[in-house]
């Protein structure tokens, strides 16, 4: 989808984007949008990301303490540069972020190959994920609870999948859910 205009909304995930301030995978939503052709999203992003490349020079340069440079080595040194092929996140890891009333987030897997990336959902009692559009397939497996999906409801065991490019009606449960959600998203040709 291409923008003729942008929003409020749409500068503003512009400018997260040429800040590096979105999550893993709002960046490669974002991106993919990007190479889909939206010349308004990308004009807004070069425009921020000038800027934001001057501010970053503006500083004058300060050398670091040499116990925080040894720290900052040793970071660097101990990265890999290459993905964990067997990623583990066990029940007492990971941390829980809210991402709207009473809905919670825990990512498992960040991007992987192919695009796929894999968190939980947990709903409290009578809460809801408002109206949401998909960039990606979204697998959706209910592990615990009752959820209605699309006017669907779906309990512990059941499964449904929403394709790019369509809409999610709010989500919502009476009792709350555990939901485990897998989004896939098409390879970029390069």
């Amino acid at each position: 989808m291409t923008h003729a205009t942008l929003t409020d909304r749409l500068r503003e995930r512009a400018a997260l984007y040429a800040l590096g301030g979105l999550a893993p995978a709002e960046r490669h939503a974002f991106e993919r949008h990007l190479a889909g052709g939206c010349r308004a999203c990308a004009t807004e992003v070069a425009s921020l990301a000038a800027t934001a490349d001057t501010l970053a020079l503006a500083a004058e340069p300060v050398t670091p303490r040499p116990a925080v440079r040894a720290q900052l080595l040793a970071a660097a040194r101990s990265q890999h540069n290459t993905p964990d092929l067997y990623p583990v996140v066990l029940h007492d890891q990971g941390q829980w972020s809210e991402i709207a009333a009473g809905v919670l987030r825990k990512d498992l897997t960040g991007s992987a190959a192919g695009g796929t990336i894999s968190y939980l959902v947990r709903m409290r009692a009578r809460s809801r994920v408002p109206r949401h559009l998909h960039d990606a397939v979204e697998h959706c497996y209910v592990v615990e609870g009752d959820v209605c999906i699309q006017g669907r409801h779906f309990r512990a065991g059941d499964f449904t999948a929403a394709q790019p490019g369509t809409e999610h009606d709010a989500t919502t449960t009476a009792g709350g859910c555990l939901l485990l959600i897998v989004e896939s998203r098409p390879q970029l040709n390069a």
